[in-house]
């Protein structure tokens, strides 16, 4: 399941309190992010001990600039906190490549 954040210092509490979190920075307006939410929602349900959560960069500009978001979509995968890796375009196979390592890590 998708989780879509609902203030900035929820994102903070997501990542301290989960091992493994995988990122959808998105837009409304972008084609591509539209174009692969498909794929990003079965990938969560595949991996269940990945937390996935998408971020609306018009909703939370703070968070967009404190991880330095310059296109959409951007996905980042965080391990105990930290960026471990991301991904920046709608390529499903990168996107599932980039989360099996996650969820191996």
């Amino acid at each position: 399941m998708v989780y879509k954040i609902q203030n900035a210092s929820e994102f903070d509490q997501i990542l301290g309190n989960n091992e493994k979190v995988i990122v959808d920075f998105w837009a409304t307006w972008c084609p591509p992010c539209v174009s692969i939410a498909p794929v990003y929602e079965r990938l969560s349900n595949e991996f269940k001990n990945v937390k996935f959560i998408k971020i609306d960069i018009d909703e939370f500009p703070e968070i967009t600039q404190k991880w330095q978001i310059t296109a959409m979509p951007t996905f980042q995968a965080f391990h105990k906190g930290e960026l471990l890796d991301k991904l920046v375009g709608a390529d499903p196979s990168q996107l599932q490549r980039l989360i099996q390592a996650l969820a191996q890590a």
